[in-house]
C-alpha cells in the first residue's frame, strides 16, 4: 500500500492506522483509501473464487523485494529493477531487472520475468511453467515495448541500452533473457518442476527465442 499510495502520505497513514487499530474507515477517508486499494484488493475480492490475481500480485512483490535485497555478485550490479504494476492482472511483463556487468561489450544485461500462480490440487505445475515460457516467447517483445522509460531518471548509457531492449529480444541477443517464477501452495509442492522448460524455450515459433 505504501507503494500504491506513492506521494500521498495521508492516504497511506489512513490505511495503516485503520489496519493496525482494526477500525473501518468511513465517508471521505474511506473513499480516499478505496481509490488506491481497489485496483488490486477490492477487484480481487469481487472476482470469482478461481481467480488468483491477488496471490499473483503478492508473488510479484515477493520477487521484487527478494531481488532488491539480494547481494550483487562481483562486477554485477543492479542498474534497474521494475516495481510491480498497479493492477492485479495488467497486461505486460511481471518483472524486469537490468544488471551493469563489468568487462562486457555493452556493459549491461537484462532479464524479463513472467510470474504465475499455480493453484491446482495436483502437484505438477510443469504445464504452467511451460505456458509462462511460451508466453514470454510470443509476447516478450510486446511486454518490453510497453515499459515506460521516458520519465525515469537513468544514467545516459543505461538509457541507450534500454532504448534497444525490444530489438535485442527480437534478435535473441545474449544481452537479453527471460525468467519464470511460479508461486504455489504447500500442498502442491512438486518433486520436479522445470523439466519441460528446455523443450519450451527451444520450440519453433514465429520469432527466435531469446530465453536462456
Amino acid at each position: 500500500m505504501k507503494s500504491r499510495t506513492g506521494i500521498n502520505k495521508d492516504a497511506y497513514a489512513l490505511w495503516r492506522d485503520s489496519t493496525l487499530d482494526d477500525t473501518t474507515l468511513q465517508g471521505r477517508e474511506h473513499s480516499t483509501v478505496h481509490s488506491f486499494a481497489y485496483p488490486v484488493f477490492g477487484a480481487a475480492g469481487a472476482q470469482k473464487k478461481a481467480n488468483h490475481g491477488l496471490a499473483g500480485y503478492t508473488g510479484e512483490w515477493l520477487w521484487y523485494l527478494i531481488t532488491r535485497d539480494m547481494a550483487p555478485g562481483p562486477g554485477h550490479a543492479v542498474e534497474f529493477l521494475s516495481v510491480p504494476g498497479p493492477t492485479v492482472s495488467d497486461s505486460g511483463g511481471d518483472g524486469m531487472i537490468v544488471h551493469r556487468v563489468d568487462g562486457t561489450a555493452q556493459s549491461f544485461v537484462f532479464r524479463l520475468w513472467e510470474m504465475k500462480k499455480y493453484s491446482a490440487k495436483a502437484d505438477d505445475p510443469a504445464n504452467t511453467i511451460r505456458g509462462a515460457w511460451q508466453q514470454l516467447n510470443t509476447k516478450g517483445s510486446i511486454y518490453l515495448g510497453q515499459m515506460p522509460w521516458a520519465d525515469r531518471q537513468l544514467a545516459a548509457d543505461t538509457r541507450v541500452f534500454l532504448s534497444s531492449v525490444v530489438q535485442q529480444w527480437v534478435d535473441a541477443q545474449p544481452t537479453g533473457s527471460g525468467g519464470v517464477s511460479v508461486a504455489l501452495n504447500t500442498s502442491a509442492t512438486p518433486q520436479k518442476a522445470f523439466h519441460l522448460s528446455v523443450s519450451s524455450v527451444t520450440c519453433s515459433l514465429a520469432e527466435p527465442s531469446p530465453h536462456r
